[in-house]
């Protein structure tokens, strides 16, 4: 008897302690099983009627609707500090100072926000993260990224991490970097804009996808998808993600296309 009243009290114990401990991060396994809504909140989601807004009270409304998966675009600054901003939009392309990015408001009237802000508010969230990026300095970005989830005990959301690539060669440096469960190619850069006579090659995207087994995922204008290349790209065991998508029929005309998921600022 007293061995049993012994083991019940451990037992007691032991779940008490599992349900006291902090539970931390939770990770999906893997993309698909966050994408189930089939949205991707853009650029932490627009602000005032503005894409692009990756500022702080946008990320913190994707959050608290339960979003996800959300992009944000990094960008570094003249001295060193990672941001969040598209290539500087708000500056004209200019890569200022990280006093001058958290100084001058952007055009949403937003607060800027630094990468550091922005993990702080993620970390215990199970929302995955795109990371996209137009800085020249790729790896450094990534290098940034996984210094400040150390620095802010975060180190198990860098998991959750979904790296945004736009050409071939960048897979290899991201793999020989850190290996990442999976990849989106995102197809803009070499499709060119369809309004300037940009073109899709699928038969090219797929053959690369087919070469680099982690590229789950590859991103077209909206105007370049079809039914076609959606059942083309599920062959490969690729998803299709369609961008920009803000109008809701929009939305129901891609989901009937089987898009996997689509990127929105609004919806």
């Amino acid at each position: 008897m007293k061995l049993m009243r012994r083991l019940t009290g451990w037992i007691v114990a032991i779940l008490t302690i599992a349900m006291l401990a902090p539970q931390g991060t939770v990770h999906a396994s893997s993309l698909s099983d966050s994408l189930k809504r089939k949205k991707i909140v853009h650029a932490c989601g627009g602000y005032n009627g503005i894409r692009h807004a990756n500022c702080e009270e946008s990320l913190i409304d994707a959050i608290k609707n339960g979003s996800k998966v959300i992009e944000i675009d990094f960008m570094l600054t003249s001295d060193g500090v990672l941001v969040c901003d598209h290539a500087f939009d708000s500056f004209g392309y200019e890569r200022v100072s990280y006093e001058k990015f958290k100084n001058e408001k952007p055009a949403e009237k937003g607060t800027p926000m630094s990468a550091k802000r922005a993990i702080k508010l993620l970390k215990d969230t199970d929302m995955k993260l795109i990371v996209d990026t137009q800085d020249k300095n790729l790896i450094k970005v990534y290098k940034e990224l996984l210094k400040i989830c150390k620095k802010e005990k975060a180190e198990a959301y860098f998991d959750n991490i979904i790296p945004q690539i736009y050409y071939e060669e960048q897979y290899k440096k991201m793999e020989s970097f850190h290996n990442f469960s999976e990849y989106i190619f995102e197809a803009y850069r070499m499709t060119g804009s369809p309004k300037k006579g940009g073109y899709a090659d699928f038969n090219k995207f797929a053959k690369i996808c087919k070469r680099h087994k982690k590229i789950k995922y590859v991103a077209f204008y909206k105007s370049f998808v079809t039914k076609e290349a959606v059942k083309k790209f599920k062959k490969c065991g690729v998803g299709v993600i369609a961008h920009p998508v803000n109008l809701k029929e929009d939305f129901r005309r891609l989901k009937k296309m089987g898009v996997a998921a689509v990127m929105t600022d609004f919806l």
